[in-house]
């Protein structure tokens, strides 16, 4: 009896070792890549090349490979945090807003230009129309380029701000809108003559430089938007705690680096640095989306 009880204790013994271990091994898995997404502000491969540096810094810091994504536009980002494609995203202001309703994403950080952590939208129009379009309602009859139906300051304000102008923007026989893809997509198409205005970020005339170096001669400002928070860095809802937890580690880290050394690796978007966000941040937006009547296409 006592050698079939001794067997007995030493199976049980040897079972729960056995699950304890496989605990063990649960708990300390941890993914072979985790993805950032990046809305396509700009061309892909610039978007890409920019977002080099905190890709390579990120995987050193945490561990892991990290798998940068830049899906067709703003609401495919929106699809990769709400699908498990994307488990960190940097995100257009109205994105955020959008897939904070519609997925649930976590709001972690928002970036920082210029010492600021809001920005403008910019009205374009080319030096040579200046005479005759002198103000916003002068934009009634005209084509514009727009960046994103997700972009707030490539889209969402620029219309608010012809809508108190008296513009229709529901009437194409006011305001014919044609959809960039991107901020200097966008004033492309009016540096090419195909519309009479864009809409983008101020200023995003410094993106077209290099290709363009008379962009800011031939495309000046016509007006700008009230204030817009910035862009953000958001987590897919359903993340990992402990792999959220040591991403804003390794993100806290460059927010005590020296300016030129985050700078450095804050390349993308030309953020300067990065500050922790709360979601009330946004509640002005939300209000303008309600004011506007605002609905994305699903």
């Amino acid at each position: 009896m006592k050698l079939r009880h001794s067997s007995r204790l030493a199976i049980v013994a040897l079972l729960v070792l056995a699950l304890v271990a496989v605990g063990v091994t649960a708990g300390c898995s941890k993914p072979k890549e985790i993805t950032l997404a990046f809305v396509p502000s700009d061309k892909t491969d610039t978007v890409i090349t920019n977002a080099k540096p905190l890709k390579d810094y990120l995987e050193k810091e945490m561990g892991v490979k990290i798998n940068l994504k830049v899906p067709s536009d703003y609401t495919a980002t929106i699809q990769a945090l709400k699908t498990g494609q994307a488990d960190f995203a940097a995100i257009a202001t109205l994105a955020y807003v959008i897939a904070k309703e519609e997925t649930g994403a976590q709001l972690l950080y928002k970036s920082v230009r210029f010492g600021s952590s809001d920005y403008r939208g910019q009205i374009t129009i080319r030096a040579e129309d200046k005479d005759k379009i002198k103000s916003i309602a002068d934009l009634k009859g005209k084509t514009v380029a727009i960046t994103d139906t997700v972009s707030t300051s490539g889209y969402l304000f620029p219309l608010m701000k012809l809508k108190k102008a008296g513009v229709d923007y529901q009437d194409q026989k006011q305001l014919k809108i044609l959809e960039a893809g991107s901020h200097p997509a966008a004033l492309i198409q009016l540096y090419q003559k195909k519309v009479d205005a864009a809409f983008s970020y101020e200023d995003a005339r410094d993106a077209l430089v290099k290709d363009y170096p008379d962009v800011k001669t031939k495309l000046i400002p016509l007006d700008y938007t009230d204030k817009i928070p910035n862009d953000t860095i958001v987590a897919r809802k359903d993340l990992d705690p402990k792999l959220v937890e040591k991403f804003k580690t390794a993100m806290n880290k460059i927010i005590a680096m020296p300016a030129d050394q985050k700078k450095a690796i804050l390349k993308v978007y030309s953020w300067d640095d990065i500050t922790p966000a709360k979601d009330s941040d946004y509640d002005g937006v939300r209000d303008v989306v309600k004011q506007f009547n605002y609905k994305i296409a699903k």
